[in-house]
Formats: structure tokens, sequence, C-alpha cells
């Protein structure tokens, strides 16, 4: 039995699920379909706040549903793998439709396409191959057949592939196992290859409706919640110095008023704000915001007005993150392209230059934790990868930068 959650971002229902974690199958309790995708959230325990997605194998379970090729399964293969936060999920899809074609045309899908066409002409040479001219076909044979195991890889993991690259190894000679020429058996093979390329396709374009389902979730949270930060840190700016200049105060009741009535409303939208990494941010916010109502409903006002700096500050980091988690999606992008583009990778550089010069202006008065130095530290090293070539710095600037945005 599962409860719908109205408050939750997202919305979904309370189930216990298994999670794979470090390898072990724990039993969670979850906020499954958020949004009615395929994304949840852990609701208790020590996990608490961490995002988690259907298991990669389950996804092509589904595919087989949907062709009736599986009339019955497991409830129990369903296994949900844990991520550090939302902007991983979001990486982690991006990357996998990149790899089905569904971003680069490159992809798996126009590999597949072509595949079809190789079978396709696969199958016309043995419909015309004699032992007169048995000889003459070999090296086109060989050569079509080798296409296809260059583009669909010599081991491939996926059952269909295997099928695929089993076709065209038979298809790489123009004799069969006894060394006869058989042209009825090898048009069967590569008709064979052609429907499981074929089959291949409809896998992906099923895999592609879940991936494009969570792609464009995972975009709605982390875009509804960023904008949602962002308008709080606009307010709350308005208690910062600026150019050196005093921050100004709270000026009269009726200004505290409505400070109050603000407070109020963000604290709502806080509450509802329980995925990592933004329930990090939302559980500070709510504790300062409260702190900051009560010295406002005893009229201290200039002691609310420096919590609410410190809240400024805090979110202020968080625009930061933000500003690094795209440089993140941007190198990923850089090292899924075959030649990495220099003036990318100096665009990039200058994104990350940026966040260090903002975050370098962070006051991290009363912070229980500051982070500044650490998180600067972390991007200083990735901007030095980012002055490099090459795909293995690439890599190394990518870690620094996934280190400096989990601090903030």
């Amino acid at each position: 039995m599962s409860t719908v959650i109205v408050g939750g971002i997202g919305g979904g229902s309370i189930q216990t699920v298994p999670v794979l974690i470090k390898g072990k199958v724990r039993y969670l309790k979850a906020r499954i379909g958020l949004e009615e995708s395929d994304i949840g959230v852990i609701v208790s325990g020590h996990h608490r706040g961490k995002p988690i997605v259907p298991r990669w194998d389950w996804v092509l379970i589904e595919t087989l549903k949907a062709q009736s090729l599986l009339s019955t399964f497991d409830p129990a293969w369903l296994v949900y793998v844990m991520y550090d936060n939302l902007y991983a999920v979001r990486r982690y899809t991006m990357h996998v439709a990149a790899q089905y074609g569904l971003t680069f045309e490159e992809g798996k899908r126009a590999d597949l396409l072509r595949i079809q066409e190789l079978f396709a002409e696969l199958n016309r040479l043995a419909l015309g191959l004699r032992t007169t001219n048995a000889a003459d076909l070999a090296k086109q044979f060989e050569q079509l057949s080798g296409e296809i195991i260059v583009r669909i890889g010599a081991r491939p993991d996926v059952y269909r592939n295997q099928r695929i690259a089993n076709a065209a190894a038979q298809l790489g000679t123009v004799v069969d196992s006894l060394k006869r020429v058989n042209p009825s058996a090898k048009a069967a093979v590569a008709v064979g290859g052609g429907n499981q390329a074929h089959g291949r396709l409809v896998d992906i374009n099923h895999i592609e409706e879940v991936l494009t389902s969570r792609q464009r979730v995972a975009d709605l949270l982390v875009h509804t919640m960023e904008l949602s930060f962002a308008g709080m840190h606009d307010f709350l700016a308005a208690f910062a110095p600026v150019d050196g200049l005093a921050a100004p105060p709270i000026t009269d009741c009726a200004h505290a008023e409505m400070v109050s009535c603000a407070l109020e409303l963000f604290t709502a939208e806080l509450k509802r704000y329980d995925i990592v990494p933004f329930r990090n941010t939302a559980r500070h916010l709510l504790d300062e915001f409260a702190s900051a109502a009560r010295q406002l409903r005893q009229h201290k006002h200039e002691a609310a007005a420096t919590i609410l700096r410190m809240s400024a500050n805090s979110l202020t980091l968080r625009q930061v993150r933000i500003s690094l988690e795209c440089a993140i999606v941007e190198v990923n992008g850089l090292l899924e392209q075959e030649r990495i583009d220099p003036a990318q990778r100096d665009t990039i550089a200058a994104t990350v230059a940026g966040a260090k010069a903002w975050i370098s202006n962070v006051d991290e008065t009363g912070f229980q934790h500051p982070v500044v130095r650490d998180a600067s530290q972390h991007i200083e090293t990735a901007m030095a990868f980012l002055g490099q070539s090459g795909s293995r710095a690439l890599k190394q600037a990518k870690q620094a930068l996934k280190q400096a945005a989990a601090l903030l």
C-alpha cells in the first residue's frame, strides 16, 4: 500500500523499495514516481534525500514487455540505484542518452540503422552467391561484416547485440562451417542479423521514452529549485553590503512585516525540497529563517538582518554551484567528442574562473562549516587542468569541479 505525498516536490507515493547500495540490496522507504517519472527519493534513514532511479536492466526488461517478448516477470527484479544528488542523476541520464543516439547523430541509433543496411547488402550478396563467384565476393563479405563488428563492438554486453555480432562473424567468409558455399544459409543469417538490429532499434525507441521522461523531470526539478533559490537570493541580497557600503537596515515595523511575510512564503517552499543537494541548503535556510522570524517578532531588526545576510551568502554559494554544475555538463560533452575543441575548453575555463571570482566575495561570518577555502582550492585545481590539453587533464578537471560543487 502506498500513500500519495502532495507536499514533496514532484509528488509521488511512499513505497518500500529495494535499493542497491555498495553492492548490497537494502529495502528503504522512498517517494517514488516524481512527476510521474521513474525518479524517486529516499525519505528515511541515513540516506534520506538521496535520489534513486531503476537499475538499467529494468528498463531493458520493460522493452521486452513492450514487444510481448516477456509475459511474466518477478517484480523483485526491480532494483533501484542510489545517486549522490539530483545533478548526478541528470548527468548520468544525459550520458546514457548520448550513448543511445538521443543527443549525438553518431550514437547507437545511427550505428544500428547502418548495420541494418549492411545486413541487407549482405543478404543481396548471399542470394547471388555461387561456387563460381565466391572468390570474387569474399572480400565484400569480409568488409561488410567487418564494419558491423566495428560498429557493434567485438564483445557486446547486450543480448541482441551479441546476436548481431555472431551473425556478422558467420558472414565474414563465403563458406559455412563445413567449408561449403551455401547461399541460402548465408542469406538466412543476414536476414536474422537484420531482424536483431531492427529489434534493438525498437528497444531503443522504448529506452528513448524512459530516458526522455527522466531527463525532462530531472531538468524540471533542478530548474524549479534553482529558480526558487535564486529568487530568495535576490530578495535577501538587499541586506548585504554593496561595494564597501554598510548593509541597509530593516527600517521600521512595516518593513519588518514585509520581510516576515516573505520568510513565511520561502519556508513553505523550502519544506518541499527534500532531494539532495537542495535538501541540504533548504535545511540550513529553514533554521535561519525561523531564527530571523523570532528576532523580527521581538523587534530585534538588526539581529534579524544579520541572520539574513548569512542566508544571502549561503545562497550565493548555491548560485556558484549552479555555475560549476553547468561546467561539469560541458566537460562531459567535450569528453563525448572524438576530438576536444580547444575553444570550447577555453569557454569552460572562463565559466570556472567566473565562479572562482564569485565565491571569493562570499562572507562566511557565522557559518558553522565554512567551505570557501576548500572549494576555492578545488576550483583552482580544475582551472589548472583546464589549461592543459588532452582528455586525461579534462577528466581531472571534471573530478576537481565535482569536489568543489559537493561542498556548496
